[in-house]
Order: C-alpha cells, then sequence, then structure tokens
C-alpha cells in the first residue's frame, strides 16, 4: 500500500505506485503536517486542523519470500546495463541506492518467467533490488562496475 499526499488530498495505490485514486473523504484539503500508517488505520494532522484517522480497506503486510531472488548478470555487464530476473510473475522492481533512495522503479510484466531491467542509467556501486508482487517480496544486493 502506497499513500500519498498533495493539495488537493491524500491518495493510495495497491498497485506499487502505478496508479493512485483519491482518498481524503471528509479530510478537509488544507496543509498536512504528517501522515503515518500503523497497521491499517492512517493517521493525518493537519495544519490547524486536528487529527484525522481513516482505515485503509483491506492492507496486508507483505512477506518476504523464502526463495532468492534469481539475477544475472551480477555484477552488471558494462557494456549493455541489462539485468535478468529469473523465477518471477507480474510485479513490481525498485532498485535503491546505499542510502535507501530509490534510483530505479518499474512495472515487471516478464516474458515467461524472467524479466530484464536495464539499468545501464545507474553509476557504479552497491544497489538493493526489491521484487514485488502480491505473494511478497524478495531482495538481493546489485553490483555495478
Amino acid at each position: 500500500m502506497n499513500v500519498g499526499v498533495d493539495y488537493h488530498g491524500i491518495y493510495k495505490s495497491s498497485d506499487y505506485g502505478a496508479t493512485f485514486s483519491l482518498f481524503s473523504n471528509d479530510i478537509p484539503t488544507k496543509m498536512y503536517n504528517d501522515m503515518l500508517i500503523d497497521g491499517n488505520p492512517l493517521y493525518v494532522s493537519g495544519v490547524n486542523n486536528g487529527i484525522w484517522t481513516r482505515n485503509l480497506g483491506s492492507v496486508g503486510a507483505l512477506q518476504p519470500y523464502q526463495e532468492p531472488l534469481l539475477v544475472w548478470p551480477n555484477p552488471l555487464s558494462t557494456s549493455s546495463g541489462i539485468l535478468t530476473i529469473r523465477g518471477v510473475g507480474s510485479g513490481f522492481a525498485s532498485v535503491y541506492d546505499q542510502l535507501g533512495k530509490c534510483v530505479f522503479a518499474t512495472e515487471v510484466d516478464p516474458n515467461g518467467t524472467q524479466a530484464q531491467l536495464d539499468l545501464g542509467i545507474l553509476k557504479a556501486g552497491v544497489y538493493t533490488l526489491v521484487f514485488r508482487d502480491d505473494k511478497g517480496f524478495r531482495t538481493t544486493r546489485v553490483t555495478k562496475p
């Protein structure tokens, strides 16, 4: 579950951020100070507006897979930057740098049971690849020389 906010309201996404829908309902659309998701309820504090809570619906925490995420080549090829993920279905892949910043994200619709990501834009370093689908998530480290 992803939750975001702008000057028009609060939005939620159930598809890993591919689409968002307005979720604020009767929460005033003024400046928001902070948001917190604690289990299922969403808490929102507004500027001179109090604290509001909303149920996010049926939200379950994603669980880690037991089997590892299989990728190759790792380290990435310096010429192509193409990374192949094996044994995955449809889902969402994101890559994080060592500071935890998301530097690449895409929806994955594999050909068969493998998908390819073009990570040629990444600078040299060690990254964390996270693959999420409706069953859970898997992670692995990826090195770009």
